[in-house]
Protein backbone atom coordinates (compact mmCIF):
# COMPACT_ATOMS: atom_id res chain seq x y z
CA UNK A 1 0.00 0.00 0.00
CA UNK A 2 1.46 3.03 0.84
CA UNK A 3 3.60 5.15 3.29
CA UNK A 4 5.48 8.22 3.59
CA UNK A 5 8.91 8.41 2.96
CA UNK A 6 9.68 11.19 5.24
CA UNK A 7 8.08 11.46 8.50
CA UNK A 8 8.19 15.24 10.23
CA UNK A 9 8.58 14.97 14.46
CA UNK A 10 6.29 16.60 16.48
CA UNK A 11 3.77 15.44 13.72
CA UNK A 12 1.88 11.95 12.84
CA UNK A 13 2.75 9.81 10.14
CA UNK A 14 0.04 7.88 8.32
CA UNK A 15 0.84 4.27 6.67
CA UNK A 16 -1.75 1.72 5.26
CA UNK A 17 -1.21 -2.14 4.19
CA UNK A 18 -3.90 -4.47 2.24
CA UNK A 19 -4.35 -7.91 2.89
CA UNK A 20 -5.40 -10.46 -0.27
CA UNK A 21 -5.97 -13.70 -0.17
CA UNK A 22 -4.20 -16.57 -2.79
CA UNK A 23 -6.42 -15.57 -6.44
CA UNK A 24 -5.42 -11.84 -5.42
CA UNK A 25 -8.76 -10.62 -3.96
CA UNK A 26 -8.82 -8.53 -1.04
CA UNK A 27 -9.66 -10.12 2.40
CA UNK A 28 -9.90 -9.24 5.87
CA UNK A 29 -6.84 -11.03 7.79
CA UNK A 30 -7.82 -13.39 10.47
CA UNK A 31 -6.99 -10.88 13.39
CA UNK A 32 -5.82 -7.21 13.49
CA UNK A 33 -2.39 -6.68 11.69
CA UNK A 34 -0.13 -5.30 14.11
CA UNK A 35 3.45 -3.08 13.88
CA UNK A 36 6.79 -2.47 15.48
CA UNK A 37 9.38 0.36 14.26
CA UNK A 38 12.47 -0.02 14.23
CA UNK A 39 15.70 2.50 14.10
CA UNK A 40 17.75 1.33 11.56
CA UNK A 41 17.89 -2.15 11.47
CA UNK A 42 14.99 -4.71 12.38
CA UNK A 43 17.06 -6.04 15.84
CA UNK A 44 15.32 -6.00 19.37
CA UNK A 45 17.93 -3.38 20.32
CA UNK A 46 16.93 -0.87 18.02
CA UNK A 47 12.91 -0.93 18.71
CA UNK A 48 11.49 2.50 19.41
CA UNK A 49 10.03 2.73 22.99
CA UNK A 50 5.65 2.49 22.76
CA UNK A 51 6.00 1.31 19.11
CA UNK A 52 5.84 -2.66 19.92
CA UNK A 53 3.04 -5.02 18.38
CA UNK A 54 0.96 -2.42 17.81
CA UNK A 55 -2.55 -3.30 16.34
CA UNK A 56 -4.07 -1.23 13.38
CA UNK A 57 -7.42 0.14 12.21
CA UNK A 58 -9.98 -1.48 9.68
CA UNK A 59 -10.66 0.74 7.28
CA UNK A 60 -14.73 1.00 6.72
CA UNK A 61 -14.19 1.56 2.73
CA UNK A 62 -13.17 -1.79 1.64
CA UNK A 63 -12.36 -4.80 2.55
CA UNK A 64 -8.61 -5.69 4.24
CA UNK A 65 -7.64 -2.48 4.64
CA UNK A 66 -6.23 -1.38 7.10
CA UNK A 67 -4.00 1.99 8.35
CA UNK A 68 -2.26 3.17 11.68
CA UNK A 69 -0.79 6.72 13.01
CA UNK A 70 2.68 6.94 14.55
CA UNK A 71 3.58 10.54 16.27
CA UNK A 72 6.92 11.12 16.30
CA UNK A 73 7.81 13.03 19.12
CA UNK A 74 11.20 14.37 20.24
CA UNK A 75 12.33 12.10 22.48
CA UNK A 76 11.84 9.01 20.43
CA UNK A 77 12.84 9.69 17.25
CA UNK A 78 15.96 11.17 15.95
CA UNK A 79 16.20 14.11 12.95
CA UNK A 80 17.67 12.30 9.89
CA UNK A 81 17.77 9.00 11.21
CA UNK A 82 16.21 5.88 9.17
CA UNK A 83 13.11 3.95 10.85
CA UNK A 84 11.44 0.96 9.68
CA UNK A 85 8.01 -0.60 10.30
CA UNK A 86 7.63 -4.01 10.21
CA UNK A 87 3.75 -5.17 9.96
CA UNK A 88 2.53 -8.68 10.68
CA UNK A 89 -0.57 -10.19 10.09
CA UNK A 90 -2.24 -13.83 9.50
CA UNK A 91 -3.77 -14.02 6.28
CA UNK A 92 -5.93 -17.35 6.01
CA UNK A 93 -3.49 -18.69 8.75
CA UNK A 94 -0.38 -17.65 6.77
CA UNK A 95 1.53 -15.69 8.45
CA UNK A 96 2.86 -12.21 6.45
CA UNK A 97 5.21 -9.16 6.50
CA UNK A 98 4.97 -5.69 5.43
CA UNK A 99 8.13 -3.49 5.85
CA UNK A 100 8.19 0.85 5.16
CA UNK A 101 11.14 2.79 5.82
CA UNK A 102 10.85 6.52 6.08
CA UNK A 103 13.86 9.12 7.42
CA UNK A 104 12.51 11.76 10.29
CA UNK A 105 12.93 15.51 9.48
CA UNK A 106 12.38 18.71 10.90
CA UNK A 107 9.49 21.00 10.60
CA UNK A 108 11.81 23.40 9.13
CA UNK A 109 12.83 21.40 6.46
CA UNK A 110 9.09 20.26 6.04
CA UNK A 111 8.51 20.68 1.81
CA UNK A 112 6.38 17.61 1.59
CA UNK A 113 2.59 18.66 0.20
CA UNK A 114 1.10 14.86 -0.64
CA UNK A 115 2.49 11.30 -0.55
CA UNK A 116 2.78 9.77 -3.61
CA UNK A 117 2.85 5.54 -4.12
CA UNK A 118 5.11 4.76 -6.40
CA UNK A 119 4.39 0.92 -7.14
CA UNK A 120 1.39 1.80 -8.79
CA UNK A 121 0.34 1.77 -12.98
CA UNK A 122 -2.17 5.25 -12.17
CA UNK A 123 -0.38 8.04 -11.61
CA UNK A 124 -2.08 10.45 -9.55
CA UNK A 125 -1.23 15.21 -8.93
CA UNK A 126 -2.88 16.78 -6.19
CA UNK A 127 -3.23 20.59 -5.67
CA UNK A 128 -5.76 22.80 -3.65
CA UNK A 129 -7.79 26.12 -3.82
CA UNK A 130 -8.99 28.68 -1.88
CA UNK A 131 -8.23 29.83 1.98
CA UNK A 132 -8.18 27.22 4.72
CA UNK A 133 -9.39 29.82 7.29
CA UNK A 134 -11.74 29.33 9.54
CA UNK A 135 -15.58 30.01 8.30
CA UNK A 136 -14.32 29.56 4.46
CA UNK A 137 -13.73 27.00 1.88
CA UNK A 138 -10.55 25.15 1.17
CA UNK A 139 -10.92 23.04 -2.13
CA UNK A 140 -8.80 19.97 -2.34
CA UNK A 141 -8.17 18.33 -6.24
CA UNK A 142 -6.85 15.56 -7.39
CA UNK A 143 -5.89 14.47 -10.68
CA UNK A 144 -5.48 10.97 -12.30
CA UNK A 145 -3.48 9.69 -15.31
CA UNK A 146 -1.97 6.38 -16.43
CA UNK A 147 1.58 6.02 -17.49
CA UNK A 148 1.15 7.88 -21.07
CA UNK A 149 -0.81 10.75 -18.64
CA UNK A 150 -4.09 9.69 -20.53
CA UNK A 151 -6.93 10.53 -18.38
CA UNK A 152 -8.32 7.84 -15.60
CA UNK A 153 -11.90 7.82 -14.03
CA UNK A 154 -12.30 6.40 -10.60
CA UNK A 155 -15.27 3.04 -9.48
CA UNK A 156 -15.33 3.96 -6.42
CA UNK A 157 -13.72 7.03 -4.32
CA UNK A 158 -13.91 8.50 -0.99
CA UNK A 159 -12.55 11.18 1.07
CA UNK A 160 -11.32 12.19 4.76
CA UNK A 161 -9.76 14.52 7.10
CA UNK A 162 -7.68 13.95 9.82
CA UNK A 163 -5.70 15.36 12.21
CA UNK A 164 -3.50 12.79 14.15
CA UNK A 165 -6.42 9.82 15.17
CA UNK A 166 -9.23 12.69 15.09
CA UNK A 167 -11.46 12.40 12.00
CA UNK A 168 -12.88 16.03 10.64
CA UNK A 169 -14.53 14.44 7.84
CA UNK A 170 -15.85 10.92 7.34
CA UNK A 171 -14.76 8.66 4.89
CA UNK A 172 -17.95 7.99 3.29
CA UNK A 173 -17.86 11.39 1.92
CA UNK A 174 -17.92 11.30 -2.28
CA UNK A 175 -15.75 14.01 -3.91
CA UNK A 176 -17.37 15.79 -7.09
CA UNK A 177 -15.95 14.94 -10.52
CA UNK A 178 -15.24 18.05 -12.49
CA UNK A 179 -13.24 16.51 -15.76
CA UNK A 180 -12.36 13.28 -16.71
CA UNK A 181 -10.13 12.00 -14.19
CA UNK A 182 -10.21 15.28 -12.46
CA UNK A 183 -11.92 15.18 -8.29
CA UNK A 184 -12.78 18.03 -5.99
CA UNK A 185 -13.92 18.65 -2.39
CA UNK A 186 -15.06 21.79 -1.14
CA UNK A 187 -14.65 21.62 2.67
CA UNK A 188 -16.37 24.53 4.33
CA UNK A 189 -14.61 24.81 7.25
CA UNK A 190 -16.25 25.33 11.05
CA UNK A 191 -15.29 28.32 13.08
CA UNK A 192 -14.86 25.52 15.89
CA UNK A 193 -12.13 23.69 13.95
CA UNK A 194 -8.53 23.81 16.00
CA UNK A 195 -5.93 25.79 14.15
CA UNK A 196 -2.88 23.72 13.08
CA UNK A 197 -1.71 20.66 10.16
CA UNK A 198 -4.08 18.30 8.76
CA UNK A 199 -4.21 15.23 6.43
CA UNK A 200 -6.51 15.16 3.70
CA UNK A 201 -7.00 11.19 2.54
CA UNK A 202 -7.85 10.20 -0.95
CA UNK A 203 -9.03 6.31 -1.25
CA UNK A 204 -10.21 5.11 -4.35
CA UNK A 205 -10.82 1.83 -6.57
CA UNK A 206 -9.62 1.38 -10.69
CA UNK A 207 -10.60 -1.65 -11.91
CA UNK A 208 -10.33 -3.51 -8.66
CA UNK A 209 -7.20 -2.17 -7.68
CA UNK A 210 -7.19 0.06 -4.18
CA UNK A 211 -4.62 3.68 -4.05
CA UNK A 212 -4.40 5.98 -1.94
CA UNK A 213 -3.11 9.44 -1.47
CA UNK A 214 -2.75 12.04 1.11
CA UNK A 215 -2.07 15.82 1.17
CA UNK A 216 -0.81 17.88 4.02
CA UNK A 217 -2.47 21.12 4.74
CA UNK A 218 -2.56 23.96 7.61
CA UNK A 219 -5.79 25.54 8.74
CA UNK A 220 -5.39 29.21 10.07
CA UNK A 221 -7.60 31.42 12.17
CA UNK A 222 -10.89 32.92 10.65
CA UNK A 223 -10.81 36.23 9.26
CA UNK A 224 -12.12 39.55 10.08
CA UNK A 225 -14.60 39.13 7.32
CA UNK A 226 -14.83 35.74 6.05
CA UNK A 227 -15.58 34.76 2.04
CA UNK A 228 -17.55 31.54 1.88
CA UNK A 229 -17.01 30.96 -1.73
CA UNK A 230 -18.12 28.22 -3.53
CA UNK A 231 -15.22 27.10 -6.33
CA UNK A 232 -17.57 24.27 -7.74
CA UNK A 233 -21.20 23.81 -9.22
CA UNK A 234 -22.99 23.04 -12.51
CA UNK A 235 -23.13 26.64 -13.18
CA UNK A 236 -19.55 27.72 -12.83
CA UNK A 237 -18.29 24.41 -14.53
CA UNK A 238 -20.41 25.25 -17.14
CA UNK A 239 -18.96 28.51 -17.66
CA UNK A 240 -15.57 27.60 -17.30
CA UNK A 241 -15.83 24.96 -20.29
CA UNK A 242 -17.50 27.60 -22.57
CA UNK A 243 -15.34 30.26 -21.82
CA UNK A 244 -11.98 27.58 -22.43
CA UNK A 245 -14.01 27.23 -25.74
CA UNK A 246 -13.07 31.20 -26.94
CA UNK A 247 -9.41 30.99 -25.67
CA UNK A 248 -9.04 27.32 -26.29
CA UNK A 249 -6.09 27.89 -28.16
CA UNK A 250 -4.44 29.78 -24.91
CA UNK A 251 -5.75 26.89 -22.63
CA UNK A 252 -4.16 23.97 -24.99
CA UNK A 253 -0.07 25.89 -25.60
CA UNK A 254 1.96 23.07 -27.07
CA UNK A 255 5.52 22.79 -25.90
CA UNK A 256 8.30 20.37 -27.29
CA UNK A 257 11.12 19.00 -26.16
CA UNK A 258 11.85 21.39 -22.99
CA UNK A 259 15.00 20.90 -21.26
CA UNK A 260 14.12 20.94 -17.36
CA UNK A 261 15.88 22.61 -14.55
CA UNK A 262 17.08 19.97 -11.66
CA UNK A 263 16.47 20.21 -7.79
CA UNK A 264 19.75 19.66 -5.43
CA UNK A 265 19.08 16.21 -5.39
CA UNK A 266 18.72 15.79 -8.52
CA UNK A 267 14.90 14.11 -8.24
CA UNK A 268 12.95 16.94 -9.10
CA UNK A 269 12.81 18.34 -12.40
CA UNK A 270 10.78 21.43 -13.17
CA UNK A 271 9.81 22.88 -16.45
CA UNK A 272 8.70 26.55 -17.18
CA UNK A 273 5.03 26.46 -16.57
CA UNK A 274 2.62 24.66 -14.60
CA UNK A 275 -0.94 23.17 -15.41
CA UNK A 276 -0.06 20.64 -17.79
CA UNK A 277 -3.13 19.13 -19.57
CA UNK A 278 -4.54 15.79 -19.55
CA UNK A 279 -5.86 13.84 -22.96
CA UNK A 280 -5.82 11.18 -25.21
CA UNK A 281 -4.41 13.70 -27.57
CA UNK A 282 -2.06 15.92 -25.42
CA UNK A 283 -0.19 13.05 -24.08
CA UNK A 284 2.96 14.31 -22.03
CA UNK A 285 6.26 12.60 -22.98
CA UNK A 286 9.18 12.72 -20.68
CA UNK A 287 12.95 12.15 -22.59
CA UNK A 288 16.15 11.13 -20.83
CA UNK A 289 19.05 11.87 -22.65
CA UNK A 290 16.83 11.75 -25.55
CA UNK A 291 15.06 8.47 -24.87
CA UNK A 292 11.49 8.28 -23.68
CA UNK A 293 10.65 6.75 -20.30
CA UNK A 294 7.49 5.57 -18.87
CA UNK A 295 8.28 4.04 -15.37
CA UNK A 296 10.46 5.21 -11.75
CA UNK A 297 9.32 8.95 -12.17
CA UNK A 298 6.28 10.73 -10.86
CA UNK A 299 4.55 13.86 -13.07
CA UNK A 300 2.64 16.76 -11.01
CA UNK A 301 0.50 18.04 -13.81
CA UNK A 302 -0.65 20.62 -11.30
CA UNK A 303 3.13 22.19 -10.61
CA UNK A 304 4.66 21.09 -13.91
CA UNK A 305 7.26 19.40 -12.29
CA UNK A 306 8.62 15.29 -12.96
CA UNK A 307 9.73 13.47 -9.84
CA UNK A 308 11.86 10.21 -9.89
CA UNK A 309 11.99 8.03 -7.56
CA UNK A 310 15.88 8.05 -7.44
CA UNK A 311 18.52 10.30 -8.05
CA UNK A 312 20.22 10.84 -11.40
CA UNK A 313 23.47 11.03 -12.22
CA UNK A 314 24.78 14.82 -13.24
CA UNK A 315 25.31 13.58 -16.75
CA UNK A 316 21.38 12.94 -17.22
CA UNK A 317 19.38 15.62 -18.80
CA UNK A 318 15.48 15.64 -19.00
CA UNK A 319 13.15 16.99 -21.06
CA UNK A 320 9.36 16.85 -21.65
CA UNK A 321 6.84 17.43 -24.75
CA UNK A 322 3.56 19.15 -22.79
CA UNK A 323 0.69 21.31 -23.21
CA UNK A 324 -0.36 23.44 -20.65
CA UNK A 325 -3.29 25.97 -19.71
CA UNK A 326 -2.04 29.64 -19.79
CA UNK A 327 -4.78 30.99 -17.40
CA UNK A 328 -5.20 29.19 -13.90
CA UNK A 329 -9.33 28.51 -12.91
CA UNK A 330 -8.85 31.32 -10.10
CA UNK A 331 -8.00 33.32 -13.77
CA UNK A 332 -10.58 31.92 -15.50
CA UNK A 333 -12.88 32.88 -12.38
CA UNK A 334 -12.35 36.57 -12.17
CA UNK A 335 -12.78 36.83 -15.65
CA UNK A 336 -16.22 35.77 -15.17
CA UNK A 337 -16.72 37.51 -12.11
CA UNK A 338 -15.89 40.84 -13.63
CA UNK A 339 -17.82 40.24 -16.51
CA UNK A 340 -21.23 39.99 -14.64
CA UNK A 341 -20.01 42.82 -12.39
CA UNK A 342 -19.47 44.99 -15.47
CA UNK A 343 -22.50 43.68 -16.89
CA UNK A 344 -24.92 44.58 -13.98
CA UNK A 345 -23.68 48.40 -14.38
CA UNK A 346 -25.14 49.14 -17.65
CA UNK A 347 -29.10 50.15 -16.96
CA UNK A 348 -31.19 48.28 -16.30
CA UNK A 349 -28.78 48.09 -13.06
CA UNK A 350 -29.04 44.15 -12.08
CA UNK A 351 -27.51 42.17 -9.49
CA UNK A 352 -26.94 39.28 -11.45
CA UNK A 353 -24.24 36.62 -10.25
CA UNK A 354 -22.39 33.77 -12.14
CA UNK A 355 -25.06 31.69 -9.84
CA UNK A 356 -28.10 33.55 -11.20
CA UNK A 357 -27.70 35.74 -14.45
CA UNK A 358 -30.09 34.95 -16.92
CA UNK A 359 -29.10 32.22 -19.80
CA UNK A 360 -30.33 34.98 -22.35
CA UNK A 361 -27.10 36.70 -21.06
CA UNK A 362 -24.23 34.06 -20.89
CA UNK A 363 -23.11 35.53 -24.11
CA UNK A 364 -22.60 38.88 -22.84
CA UNK A 365 -20.35 37.37 -19.57
CA UNK A 366 -18.46 35.40 -22.25
CA UNK A 367 -17.59 37.67 -24.54
CA UNK A 368 -16.47 40.47 -21.49
CA UNK A 369 -14.54 37.24 -19.98
CA UNK A 370 -12.71 36.83 -23.08
CA UNK A 371 -11.57 40.29 -24.10
CA UNK A 372 -10.20 40.48 -20.16
CA UNK A 373 -8.43 37.18 -20.64
CA UNK A 374 -7.03 37.98 -24.24
CA UNK A 375 -6.01 41.24 -22.66
CA UNK A 376 -4.45 39.96 -19.58
CA UNK A 377 -2.49 37.28 -22.07
CA UNK A 378 -0.92 41.00 -24.38
CA UNK A 379 0.11 42.42 -21.27
CA UNK A 380 2.37 39.34 -20.25
CA UNK A 381 3.51 38.82 -24.16
CA UNK A 382 5.40 42.29 -23.25
CA UNK A 383 7.67 40.14 -20.94
CA UNK A 384 10.70 37.78 -21.84
CA UNK A 385 9.12 34.40 -20.19
CA UNK A 386 5.70 34.37 -22.24
CA UNK A 387 7.54 35.48 -25.02
CA UNK A 388 9.40 32.42 -25.54
CA UNK A 389 6.25 30.62 -26.26
CA UNK A 390 6.14 31.65 -29.50
CA UNK A 391 9.61 31.68 -29.97
CA UNK A 392 11.33 34.93 -29.18
CA UNK A 393 9.94 38.51 -28.85
CA UNK A 394 9.86 38.77 -32.82
CA UNK A 395 7.55 36.27 -32.87
CA UNK A 396 5.54 37.62 -29.70
CA UNK A 397 5.26 40.53 -31.14
CA UNK A 398 3.31 39.26 -34.11
CA UNK A 399 0.99 37.26 -32.03
CA UNK A 400 0.24 40.49 -29.97
CA UNK A 401 -1.29 41.60 -32.99
CA UNK A 402 -3.10 38.87 -33.84
CA UNK A 403 -4.55 38.75 -30.58
CA UNK A 404 -5.59 42.69 -30.17
CA UNK A 405 -7.44 41.69 -33.64
CA UNK A 406 -9.42 39.24 -31.55
CA UNK A 407 -9.93 41.02 -28.41
CA UNK A 408 -11.65 44.04 -30.76
CA UNK A 409 -13.76 41.26 -31.94
CA UNK A 410 -15.24 40.27 -28.73
CA UNK A 411 -15.31 43.79 -27.37
CA UNK A 412 -17.51 44.77 -30.64
CA UNK A 413 -19.94 41.78 -29.53
CA UNK A 414 -19.69 43.14 -25.88
CA UNK A 415 -20.63 46.38 -26.88
CA UNK A 416 -23.56 45.12 -28.98
CA UNK A 417 -25.02 43.19 -26.18
CA UNK A 418 -24.78 45.77 -23.15
CA UNK A 419 -26.03 48.38 -25.02
CA UNK A 420 -29.45 45.90 -26.05
CA UNK A 421 -29.79 45.29 -22.61
CA UNK A 422 -31.18 49.24 -22.02
CA UNK A 423 -34.33 47.64 -24.54
CA UNK A 424 -35.42 45.36 -21.09
CA UNK A 425 -36.88 43.79 -20.16
CA UNK A 426 -37.36 46.24 -17.31
CA UNK A 427 -38.61 45.13 -13.26
CA UNK A 428 -42.75 45.11 -13.93
CA UNK A 429 -44.05 48.40 -12.29
CA UNK A 430 -47.06 49.23 -10.56
CA UNK A 431 -48.74 51.87 -7.80
CA UNK A 432 -50.90 51.16 -4.80
CA UNK A 433 -53.05 54.04 -3.81
CA UNK A 434 -55.01 54.69 -0.83
CA UNK A 435 -58.26 56.49 -0.80
CA UNK A 436 -58.90 59.25 1.23
CA UNK A 437 -63.20 59.38 2.26
CA UNK A 438 -62.93 62.34 4.21
CA UNK A 439 -64.25 64.79 1.24
CA UNK A 440 -68.40 65.07 0.05
CA UNK A 441 -68.29 62.97 -3.08
CA UNK A 442 -64.41 61.19 -2.55
CA UNK A 443 -65.92 57.23 -2.73
CA UNK A 444 -67.74 58.09 -5.70
CA UNK A 445 -64.69 59.62 -7.57
CA UNK A 446 -62.70 56.69 -6.35
CA UNK A 447 -64.80 54.40 -7.63
CA UNK A 448 -65.17 56.03 -11.03
CA UNK A 449 -60.84 55.91 -11.19
CA UNK A 450 -61.13 52.11 -10.07
CA UNK A 451 -63.92 50.76 -12.72
CA UNK A 452 -62.87 53.72 -15.44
Amino acid sequence: MSCPSQGVITKSLTFTVRAYDQSGDPVNADAMPTFTVYKSGIHPDNIVPGFQGIEMVKSTVSDGLYYANVFLSEDDFEKYATYIINITAVVGGAEIYKTYSFVAIGEESYSIVYYPDYDVDIKASLSTRGTFRQREFGVFLLMLTNLDGSPVNVDLISFSIWQGSSEFVSETSVPLQVGDGKYAYEWKIPLDTPVGRYTARWEYEIEGEYYDMDQVFTVSASASQAKSRVYYNPRKMQLRMQLDDLISCAQNIPVYYEQAMPSRDRRKFSFSFPRWNQSDTDNVKIYRNGTIVSENFQINYYKGCVVFYEPLLDEDVIHADYTFRYFSDDQIDTFLENAARNFNIFPPFSYYTLDNIPDAYIAAVLYGAAKDALRKMMLCLNFQQPQQIFGGREEAQAAFGNIEILKKNYEGDWDKVVEAKKFGPYPIMGVSATPLMSLPGSRGRWLSYMFS
